[in-house]
């Protein structure tokens, strides 16, 4: 759709700029939301969202259950809050 590479172009110009992600992804925000305006002709009734993955991120951690804590409280786990 429009909206969809409107906001690829402008992460692609933002991202040339070096800028931090978090800065990088308001302004992409902002921006989605003023040519959302000028599409409708007025201001959206929606909360724009986005979703960051990072691609350093740890993958396929894997978790085993410990069957020695299963169904111990949490004293009993030894917390103390």
């Amino acid at each position: 759709t429009q909206i969809v590479e409107f906001a690829r172009e402008k992460y692609r110009v933002n991202a040339k700029k070096r800028m931090d992600i978090k800065d990088n992804l308001k302004n992409i925000r902002e921006d989605l939301g003023e040519y959302i305006t000028k599409i409708i002709g007025r201001v959206p009734m929606l909360m724009l969202m986005y979703v960051y993955i990072n691609r350093e991120a740890v993958q396929n951690i894997q978790v085993e259950p410990n069957d020695e804590i299963i169904g111990m409280t949490l004293e009993e786990q030894g917390y103390n809050d």
